[in-house]
């Protein structure tokens, strides 16, 4: 029995001399000053402290003889650290957690190593020292107030990873205030309506746009939408409460990803897409079907243009916009009265949305003009 005893004892100093910090015995450990919580047998998340001055976070910690990798910055890990200046943070970091900086307002900067897939709910809330942001094309969710009041972020990048962004991620910064009023793009994301939206207004977001964010168009007075092809998510509660919202054109053979609520107290009366079949895709996803019971979803009017060499060049008609679907990048798209008198010119960037919500019903010419050729459309708004 007292071999036993010393035998324990020797192995409790053992352990002693070996660890490099503190712990609770619940998998929560202090090594050099930084609190770390166990999330794997060989992971750990830098959590809560009170930490002030500059911060350098290792990419592996060792503690009673194991070493952990370093992957992410937990919950409210610095919030609230006033007196934090700067951090450095490995690339072995890959997601930077909710409310992790909120209130460091002695921050002047950080990198945002090229690992970090997401960025959470208030990540740098009230981070009023920042002045500019890169977010790395490894991210591809940015969450809600992420970057709200940083007052003094002038710049951010933000890379066309980024496929969600949270409603006001970037609203009260010095970068937001600066955008004119109107649709507010973040990188290829359509974040924001900013000032006020006039009563019925129509809006064909941009061809190239991947994404909608959270509650962008929320309690709004948009009367119909088209939006790309290139949208592959819409998020939470984007369209929630715009009663006067009755059409939407989805360019899209794939249903987009919904948010929850994203179509919530709305009276859509016509959904649009481009075929039989995405008809078919569209009601067969249950988050399209639930927000748009019946027939509310159905195939586009469209006119089929003559071909002009291998390219099948279509028109989607609606009351708002015309939509053309099929035309190479580079293509010139023109718009004319009876008159003569051109409306619209642009370079197409694949499907195209010429908005005529403002235009006096009557008849219309579209020209195309390609590498292969021109044609003219006659088009009719009712």
């Amino acid at each position: 029995m007292k071999k036993l005893i010393t035998t324990y004892a020797f192995l409790m100093l053992v352990s002693g001399i070996f660890a490099t910090g503190t712990g609770t015995g619940t998998g929560t450990f202090t090594v050099g000053g930084i609190q770390y919580t166990t999330t794997s047998t060989n992971t750990v998340a830098v959590m809560s402290n009170s930490y002030t001055g500059s911060i350098t976070i290792p990419s592996t910690v060792t503690y009673t003889a194991v070493t952990y990798n370093v992957t992410s910055i937990g919950t409210q890990a610095f919030a609230s650290c006033t007196g934090l200046t700067s951090i450095t943070i490995p690339s072995s970091i890959t997601s930077i957690g909710n409310n992790a900086f909120q209130g460091c307002s002695g921050l002047t900067s950080i990198s945002i190593p090229s690992f970090v897939t997401s960025i959470g709910n208030n990540a740098f809330y009230n981070c009023t020292k920042l002045t500019s942001i890169t977010i790395p094309s490894s991210v591809t969710s940015i969450g809600s107030s992420a970057f709200y009041n940083c007052t003094g972020l002038t710049s951010i990048t933000i890379p066309s990873s980024v496929t969600s962004m949270g409603s006001f991620a970037l609203s009260g910064t010095a970068w937001y205030n600066s955008q004119p009023d109107g649709l507010v793009y973040a990188g290829k994301i359509a974040y924001a309506y900013k000032g006020d939206m006039p009563a019925n207004t129509s809006i064909t977001l941009d061809a190239g746009t991947i994404a909608i964010a959270s509650a962008i168009f929320a309690v709004s007075s948009l009367t119909s939408i088209t939006i790309p092809s290139s949208v592959t998510s819409i998020g939470d509660a984007a369209f929630m409460s715009c009663g006067s919202l009755k059409s939407l054109t989805c360019l899209s053979s794939t249903p987009p990803i919904l948010g929850i609520h994203c179509f919530s107290q709305t009276t859509l009366t016509d959904v649009f897409v481009p075929s039989d079949a995405a008809v078919t895709d569209y009601k067969a996803n249950a988050d399209w079907i639930a927000a748009f019971p019946g027939d509310i979803i159905k195939k586009n009017v469209s006119t089929a243009f003559p071909t002009l060499g291998s390219n099948n060049v279509k028109v989607y008609a609606t009351s708002t916009e015309i939509v053309i679907d099929g035309l190479s990048n580079g293509a010139t798209v023109e718009l004319y009265n009876l008159n003569g008198l051109q409306m619209q010119s642009r370079k197409a960037q694949g499907d195209e949305s010429v908005s005529i919500g403002s235009l006096p019903q009557g008849l219309y010419i579209v020209k195309l003009i390609t590498s292969e050729g021109t044609i003219e459309r006659k088009v009719i708004k009712k």
